[in-house]
């Protein structure tokens, strides 16, 4: 399972946000922007005024993992929890 494609059933059905992205359709999108970016360039280059920039072409986007916490947790509290919740000396 650790080796299986991007194309396989399973990373499909595990991953369905990015399904039928291979790394040759990734490679054509970032073709296609270079190529829209060497248009703009010239385009830039060879006119009065300056066109508006080309947008990437649109990509899948995979799920934001889970952030948990915002920073250290103090001493004191993490005591309190780890002991269920009961205060050490009180």
């Amino acid at each position: 399972m650790k080796f299986l494609d991007a194309e396989s059933a399973l990373y499909a059905a595990m991953h369905p946000e990015l399904a039928g992205w291979t790394r040759e359709a990734y490679l054509m999108a970032d073709i296609y922007d270079a190529a829209r970016a060497v248009e703009w360039t010239v385009a830039a280059a060879n006119s009065k005024r300056r066109p508006s920039k080309p947008k990437p072409y649109p990509r899948p986007k995979a799920k934001k993992k889970l952030k948990l916490g915002r920073g250290a947790v103090k001493l004191r509290e993490f005591d309190s929890w780890w002991d269920g919740g009961v205060e050490n000396g009180g």
